[in-house]
């Protein structure tokens, strides 16, 4: 599998000009760049919307103004997800720990991507197994999801940082866990047939040898169903 290299670094450039160009000024956000665990050789990329909150450094758009603070934006956002700075997935079981600021455990996207990744035996990195990213790359600094003013802004170029990531890891399997209302304009960029369906797991892909399952965001969910289904559409 091939690194994120230029043209994913260059799209991801134009994104925070973008969003700078159009956010308040001192609007705190987020930048999330996508994280490949040490261990990953190509099964699973988990997939969500967008990150709730998540290092301490913000990014206010004023910095995104010239390329020096975009390139100082993205330099640390990479670093911070990069397994070859220490980063990638290893954090997920670190902070599986009812002592760590934000523990893991009580994640319902983390409890559920832990079961799907692994039905039977748990290895105890289980984590550094997956890649991870998210359809959208800002969010607010304080925390929640971005709304439809910030999702819009960067919605052209992250439908195509997201066709860069499947090009790069080359995930057999693709588990989305976003609700089609997130997914679905992502899937029409990325010319995705989804067989739409209600329930828990709301649509399924076969592209090549890849498969794409999309899933209702587990939070405040019936975390047994979305894992039973989308077990049975991986395959």
């Amino acid at each position: 599998m091939r690194m994120l290299g230029s043209k994913y670094t260059a799209t991801y450039d134009r994104m925070l000009s973008v969003v700078a160009e159009k956010a308040r000024s001192r609007e705190k956000l987020v930048a999330f760049w996508p994280m490949r665990g040490t261990l990953y050789r190509g099964d699973l990329l988990v997939i969500g919307r967008a990150v709730n909150g998540w290092d301490d450094g913000a990014w206010r758009a004023a910095e995104g103004h010239s390329r020096r603070g975009r390139m100082a934006t993205i330099a640390r956002t990479r670093e911070c997800s990069d397994p070859r700075a220490g980063g990638g997935m290893a954090w997920v079981c670190d902070q599986a720990d009812p002592n760590a600021s934000y523990n893991t455990n009580r994640s319902a996207f983390w409890r559920t991507s832990k079961r799907i990744s692994f039905p039977a035996t748990v290895p105890e990195k289980w984590s550094s197994h997956l890649c991870w990213t998210n359809l959208y790359k800002i969010a607010p600094y304080e925390g929640r999801n971005p709304g439809s003013r910030i999702c819009s802004l960067q919605f052209d170029t992250c439908a195509d940082l997201l066709r860069y990531e499947i090009e790069a890891f080359r995930p057999k399997r693709v588990l989305i866990m976003t609700g089609r209302d997130w997914f679905e304009p992502f899937a029409d960029r990325l010319g995705l047939r989804i067989r739409w369906r209600r329930g828990y797991v709301e649509g399924t892909a076969r592209q090549s040898n890849r498969r794409w399952v999309v899933t209702k965001h587990p939070e405040r969910k019936r975390e047994d169903r979305i894992v039973q289904g989308a077990l049975r559409a991986l395959g």
